[in-house]
């Protein structure tokens, strides 16, 4: 299906998003059309829990759908049972310093809209906030110290666990980051939508904990918690974000329509939900296993996760340019397997050649798709001994020298590197 548009109907500003994304809609059409699809592992969606999510979620509407939920919602930040709820769950799961109460939470269509409305509530035109990159903590400081105008800095965003890391944010951080917030009058606001994929590691990593679990006001006799006083920062600039879409793999639930409430409802109340959660960690830890196995029997570099749904890989070993990189992406969509790119998550111009992987799939997809990835690094790892192979034999030929010592040396590489 073809689209036409007339920028001049529309705005500058829609304009631009819209040029930036009908392409890829349209790749994503194209693609479907194939008679073998391409294996997706570019989305942050977990597919571990959906035969057991959609018999869950079948009987919660047979059973729990009343005609009253066909109406608008009774209550401003949501159904209101439905907050009492997540009220409940998040005093259970998230260890709150302060219990959470119904009128402490919001509810919106999504994660993202919930960041994006918070952050409306906020700032002003011309404000900004603070997003650290994957590697850079303490450059929070200066980029704050540095920045134009620091007063027109609203918050710090961060997202905990980890992504692309799948790492937690260890809670002495945290609370640094907290009192960095508050010294400087400052929003926290921490997206954490992978709280429940935790799940085991080989490496040794910090668990997940919660910004509610810190925002606290420490008592006196608590030296050891306490940090530079006895506030670590005012619990009302404290946010947290939270949605089903990653830790129950239902990205389509979206807990302001009705029939979203009552399937939530259910789960959330549910005495199978802690039975849930550790079986979505027993298949994540299964599913993590087979994709870092592989990739350490292919010596392939990648950062130990112990949280969320993915893994960051290395896929271009001594990458110059970011076009290395896209053209390994692309190296990988033309074998059938789609990836996040590297540069998508601003790593910073020291790290290029790197992907995210997920491996929340089942075993089989995720099986075939390390086959057509391991047939994209051989072929590239083959090509690059082929070519310095034949930069050293011009070298020698120039030199006049005997060439069987390089070629052995290079016939050894190649093996090396398959």
């Amino acid at each position: 299906m073809a689209m036409s548009m007339e920028p001049s109907k529309i705005s500058v500003h829609m304009s631009e998003k819209l040029l930036a994304i009908l392409p890829k809609v349209s790749g994503t059409h194209a693609s479907s059309q194939l008679i073998t699809p391409p294996i997706d592992l570019s989305l942050a969606e977990n597919l571990l829990l959906r035969d057991e999510l959609v018999a869950f979620f079948k009987d919660a509407i047979a059973n729990d759908l009343k005609p009253k939920d066909l109406s608008y919602p009774a209550g401003f930040g949501g159904d209101p049972a439905l907050l009492n709820t997540l009220a409940s769950f998040f005093n259970t799961y998230f260890k709150p310093s302060i219990p959470v109460e119904s009128d402490h939470i919001m509810t919106t269509s999504g994660a993202g809209n919930a960041l994006d409305a918070l952050l409306c509530s906020i700032c002003e035109d011309g404000d900004s906030v603070l997003v650290p990159g994957p590697y850079w903590v303490d450059a929070l400081k200066g980029a704050y110290t540095t920045a134009t105008d620091p007063s027109r800095i609203k918050a710090l965003v961060l997202t905990n666990p980890h992504n692309p890391f799948g790492q937690c944010y260890p809670p002495e951080v945290l609370r640094e980051l907290l009192h960095f917030c508050e010294t400087r009058g400052l929003h926290f606001v921490s997206d954490e939508v992978y709280a429940l994929s935790s799940f085991e590691s080989t490496s040794v990593l910090p668990p997940f904990c919660s910004a509610l679990s810190l925002a606290r006001n420490f008592p006196e006799t608590d030296v050891e918690q306490r940090h530079h006083g006895k506030d670590i920062i005012d619990p009302a600039r404290v946010h947290v974000v939270w949605s089903m879409s990653k830790d129950f793999g239902s990205s389509g639930i979206r807990m302001t329509s009705a029939l979203s409430s009552v399937v939530a409802l259910a789960l959330l109340r549910s005495e199978k939900l802690p039975g849930l959660v550790k079986i979505n960690s027993e298949r994540l830890t299964s599913s993590y296993k087979v994709l870092t196995d592989t990739l350490a029997r292919w010596g392939t570099r990648f950062v130990p996760a112990n949280a969320g749904l993915f893994v960051f890989v290395q896929v271009v070993e001594g990458a110059k340019t970011w076009e290395d990189e896209a053209a390994m992406v692309k190296s990988m969509a033309d074998a059938g397997v789609i990836v996040a790119p590297g540069r998508r998550f601003d790593g910073g111009e020291t790290a290029k050649g790197w992907v995210r992987i997920t491996f929340a799939v089942p075993t089989g997809t995720l099986e075939e798709a390390l086959l057509r990835i391991e047939g994209c690094l051989v072929r590239r790892r083959l090509e690059g001994a082929i070519a310095r192979a034949g930069s050293l034999s011009i070298t020698s030929q120039s030199r006049g020298s005997d060439t069987s010592e390089e070629w052995l040396d290079v016939e050894s590489q190649m093996v090396k590197h398959q």
